[in-house]
């Protein structure tokens, strides 16, 4: 994934910074209505306690629970020191308008975790 469209979040006033081994969310929490982007370090993405993918910068995380409202289906643990740029549903909404390349990238990762999914079963 191409990291330009990251520039939005440059000026973001809702930055949240995790220290590594610390967890941005559990699967099974409820949703707290945000979705997060990571702005710099690296994330597990884990399934049943199966690191299923290594984040990167530029990743978009929890963006099913932004979309359905669902309990979070994963849990993301900090592999490194991190920080995410945290999206409420307001600010989603927003972003979707007026930056339709976040549309896009989400898309985009729903498409690739689906994928990856159907490989593995």
């Amino acid at each position: 994934m191409s990291n330009q469209w990251l520039q939005i979040f440059d000026n973001a006033k809702s930055n949240l910074a995790l220290e590594e081994g610390e967890r941005l969310f559990s699967a099974g929490d409820k949703t707290n209505g945000k979705m997060y982007v990571l702005l710099e370090g690296q994330a597990e993405i884990l399934v049943n306690e199966t690191m299923v993918e290594l984040a990167q910068p530029g990743a978009i995380l929890g963006e099913l629970a932004m979309i359905d409202q669902g309990d979070r289906s994963a849990t993301i643990r900090c592999a490194k020191d991190s920080s995410f740029a945290e999206i409420d549903e307001e600010r989603f909404f927003y972003l979707i308008q007026k930056a339709p390349i976040f549309a896009v990238e989400v898309m985009k990762v729903l498409a690739a975790r689906l994928r990856r999914v159907d490989r593995m079963i």
